[in-house]
């Protein structure tokens, strides 16, 4: 469950991310509620794989450090989606699945040919922030759907579910622009 808005802009997500924090946390609440009620036996929460600390390697499991320290808004989101998670594997009478998914793309996302980091790109509004070493995990909305359909069935905790290699952000932007056709981003 979240709450994004239509355009990407760092720099107003603070009341997006607030809404998105009591979807996960009320939300997750009244859903768990409503599955008990309805003796259901199974809970599948989609959680964020891009909340660990940004420190160790570049690829980590399910029980490296989460950034609840990180910096607001970011921290508050982090801490929130954590106690989603806890909700969901926590239930009495129900096993809960908690899937971590990387950055999504492909239709209907951000990332899509016709998403709002296009349209950025297309303005050279994406740019390479500092040394760009910023590693993203990503996972196209196909996968995410196919996890969740598994989910339905077995498993039980918490897993990343991200692509095979992450990406530093001075590669995957550069190659983000080119595919899209847009010019080359600020660095």
């Amino acid at each position: 469950m979240t709450s994004l808005p239509p355009h990407y802009n760092p720099r107003r997500l603070r009341s997006w991310y607030a809404a998105t924090s009591r979807l996960h946390v009320v939300g997750t609440r009244n859903l768990l509620r409503a599955a008990a009620e309805v003796g259901a036996r199974r809970f599948v929460y989609q959680s964020i794989a891009f909340m660990y600390a940004m420190s160790g390697p570049d690829v980590v499991d399910e029980n490296a450090s989460l950034a609840v320290g990180a910096p607001e808004p970011f921290g508050a989101l982090v801490r929130a989606t954590l106690e989603g998670e806890q909700l969901a594997v926590g239930s009495p009478g129900i096993t809960g699945v908690v899937l971590r998914y990387g950055q999504l793309y492909g239709p209907g996302t951000y990332m899509a040919i016709d998403g709002d980091f296009r349209k950025q790109a297309m303005k050279r509004m994406l740019p390479i922030l500092g040394s760009g070493g910023g590693m993203f995990s990503f996972l196209h909305v196909e996968d995410a759907a196919t996890s969740a359909v598994a989910a339905l069935v077995r498993g039980s905790g918490v897993y990343n579910i991200t692509d095979d290699q992450p990406a530093a952000a001075r590669e995957w932007i550069q190659a983000f622009c080119r595919e899209a056709g847009a010019p080359a981003p600020r660095i």
